[in-house]
This record gives C-alpha cells, sequence and structure tokens, in this order.
C-alpha cells in the first residue's frame, strides 16, 4: 500500500491594514470620496474668486490702468484682444518710443495706445507729441498736447482682452464671480453642519 504523506495545513492571515479595509463599509468609502471631492470643488472655487479679485484690483493697486486692445494699428507690439497696462506718466516724462496711451483729439472719450515717433516744443514751452501705430503706413494726422497724455505702456498680456470684457459683463461677472462665491459659501455652511452633527453625536450621511 503506497505511503501519503499528509500535507500541512495552512492557515490563511490578514494584516491590519488588510482588516480594516476588508472591514471598510462601502458607505464610509463613498462618504471619504465625496469629502475629498467637495474639498476640491471648494479650493478651485476659492481660487478662482481669488485670481478673479486680484485681476480687477491689483492692477488698479499698482497704479497701472488696463486698457483691452480693440484694433491692430500697433501689432505685432500690441495684438488684438490683449490687455495693455497703462502706466500713469506726466508728459515731460514721455520719450520717443514709447507707447503712448491718450486721449483721442477728435473723440476725448477715446484711448488710443500709438508709438511717439517725435516731440515738440512750442515758445512757450508746451510740450505736443507725434504719433504712429507700428502696422500702419504713415503717422497720425493729429498732433497729441501734454494734457492729452494719459501714460505709457508698461506691458501687455495677449488674449487676456476677451477675458477682461467678458468678466465686466453681467453674465461673466456671475459666472466668475457669483458662482465660485455660492460653491465657496455652500462648502462652508456644509463643513459647520457636519461640525455640530458631530459635537451632538449624530452619525454622519
Amino acid at each position: 500500500m503506497a505511503g501519503s504523506e499528509a500535507l500541512p495545513a495552512t492557515a490563511t492571515t490578514m494584516t491590519n491594514g488588510e482588516q480594516a479595509q476588508a472591514g471598510t463599509p462601502p458607505a464610509s468609502v463613498a462618504r471619504r470620496a465625496g469629502a475629498i471631492g467637495g474639498w476640491l470643488v471648494q479650493a478651485a472655487a476659492s481660487v478662482a474668486l481669488l485670481a478673479t479679485i486680484a485681476w480687477l484690483t491689483v492692477p488698479r493697486l499698482a497704479g497701472w490702468q488696463p486698457q483691452v486692445v480693440l484694433s491692430g494699428s500697433m501689432e505685432p507690439a500690441l495684438p488684438v484682444g490683449s490687455v495693455a497696462f497703462v502706466d500713469r506718466r506726466d508728459a515731460a516724462e514721455v520719450r520717443i518710443g514709447d507707447i503712448l496711451t491718450f486721449r483721442h483729439p477728435d473723440y476725448p472719450r477715446r484711448l488710443v495706445s500709438h508709438r511717439v515717433v517725435a516731440i515738440d516744443r512750442d515758445a512757450r514751452g508746451a510740450l505736443s507729441f507725434r504719433t504712429k501705430g507700428d502696422a500702419n503706413d504713415s503717422a497720425d494726422p493729429w498732433i497729441v498736447s501734454a494734457d492729452q497724455v494719459v501714460g505709457v505702456v508698461a506691458f501687455h498680456l495677449p488674449y487676456a482682452g476677451y477675458v477682461h470684457r467678458f468678466v465686466r459683463t453681467p453674465a461673466g461677472f456671475a459666472l466668475v464671480v457669483g458662482v465660485p462665491a455660492l460653491l465657496v459659501v455652500a462648502g462652508e455652511v456644509g463643513n459647520i453642519a457636519r461640525q455640530v452633527r458631530r459635537l451632538k453625536g449624530v452619525p454622519q450621511p
């Protein structure tokens, strides 16, 4: 009769981590996933809100006046759709080659940003400027007086003009500022509600 060898008995064991994982109910996993998702949404909303507020306030606090470039007369230096940030300057500080922002001689409510190509001073010492768009074939037909000078373009951001104009519309302001603000408030209300339930010993949903 053939002999047989008894196989050693084996036992399956689990580590503490595996036991904890196996014992975690699906509802608890869903709660954790929901909490992480809510935190990410709230964080994104906070960043969007702070970025929008900074975009609307920081340039003015720094003394720069943002102007959306609407025409191609200064391309490629100032592309259409970019935002030019104008540094306010006294007329005496303007130099040839600067991109001057000034009030249009015929339409004072309209601002123009063209390059200074000549500076003149009359017998009384009053300054005036000749300007030209980089993309134009000839100089502008007007003379810019010192009292029409707003400032000099310090720098520009390409394509930012489209966002800038959209944010200043009622729908754009509601979308870019209102929605993130509501998400932040809703997230904080949810956090407070969870803390109150925890203090009262009410099971978390």
